[in-house]
């Protein structure tokens, strides 16, 4: 009888031990496989990506994103195939048109277009980074992954050589030289002759090509009654951005050097004038400026202001107008 008992007891609480230890069992196994399906669908970490190939640099992007690359660029690809990051090394003669914009990321100046993708049309953003090989790092994207990725990007002072950029970087260099000496004897000639001109003479032994265009910088000289004469200059130009229309109005907004006002030019604009926006569309220049564009002066050194500003940019053959505003506002630019 007591063995029937004891017997009836061990069943007895095997049954009740399975009935209460089972369900803990596959509620855990429930929770971790559907913490598995949240890892796979949303993943917690980025990934980083380094390059030392066309360019040294290392970026973070989402952990489900793919990633391809060519000899010159990496592509970062979203898992739905919908949005893209693209890094590529670019030279200084590539031109993108849109609304730019200067902004200091990852610790230099960079120039940020607001143009369209060149596949699709859809709206994009390129963020060009100088390096120190004289090409620039070209960043494409476009919506909020893209600005988080941008905020990780690490560019490393040294850059990697392509094979025979020492030659070409040696005739460069040489031919730079002669270039500058060039034009240091062309302002050197025109300080001289030039008087009372709204745009700069070039000397009759100078020869330049059709093709050649020869960016001017405008000031003041021999000042008179009319507050708009400005003259163009030859002189060594900003070359950080990525169009010439930009460089120009930067290196005006930097002042004159000391040989410059030796030979008596002047510039009308405050110091700390820097610009912040310029949209060439259709013909028609905007260029932004912060708020020094209104800094001291009277009506007549405004009109000494635009004049310079204008006359820098309606050099360049595809500016038919310029407007210019001060922190977003036409109305409020240049006022006394």
């Amino acid at each position: 009888m007591k063995k029937l008992i004891l017997l009836i007891l061990i069943i007895g609480g095997m049954y009740y031990g399975y009935n209460n230890w089972l369900p803990q069992i596959n509620s855990q196994t429930e929770i971790k496989t559907e913490d598995m399906q949240i890892q796979a669908v949303n993943p917690n970490e980025w990934l980083t990506n380094s390059n030392t190939s066309y360019a040294n640099y290392f970026i973070q992007y989402p952990g489900d994103w793919k990633v391809s690359y060519t000899d010159d660029s990496t592509t970062f690809m979203s898992a739905d195939n919908i949005d893209s990051v693209v890094i590529s090394l670019q030279n200084n003669n590539s031109s993108i048109s849109g609304i730019q914009t200067i902004k200091e990321i990852a610790g230099q100046q960079v120039l940020i277009v607001e143009g369209e993708d060149p596949d699709d049309g859809s709206p994009a953003k390129y963020i060009l980074f100088n390096l120190n090989n004289n090409e620039k790092l070209q960043v494409r994207g476009f919506g909020t992954i893209f600005d988080k990725m941008i905020d990780t990007l690490v560019i490393n002072t040294n850059q990697p050589q392509v094979e025979d950029s020492n030659t070409t970087e040696t005739i460069d260099d040489e031919q730079a030289t002669e270039e500058n000496t060039e034009d240091q004897t062309i302002n050197e000639t025109e300080s001289d002759n030039i008087s009372g001109i709204v745009e700069a003479e070039t000397p009759a032994e100078e020869t330049t090509s059709e093709e050649e265009f020869i960016i001017k910088i405008f000031y003041q000289k021999d000042v008179t009654d009319d507050c708009s004469q400005v003259i163009g200059i030859i002189k060594d130009i900003d070359t950080r951005y990525n169009t010439d229309e930009v460089n120009a109005l930067v290196t005006l907004t930097q002042g004159l050097s000391p040989e410059e006002i030796n030979q008596g030019y002047t510039t009308s604009l405050a110091s700390g004038t820097r610009l912040r926006n310029l949209e060439i569309k259709n013909g028609i220049a905007t260029a932004d400026f912060n708020s020094f564009l209104n800094e001291g002066g009277g009506s007549c050194n405004m009109v000494a202001r635009r004049a310079q500003i204008t006359e820098t940019l309606m050099q360049f053959p595809d500016i038919e107008q310029v407007i210019i505003s001060m922190d977003g506002s036409i109305e409020e630019a240049l006022q006394p």
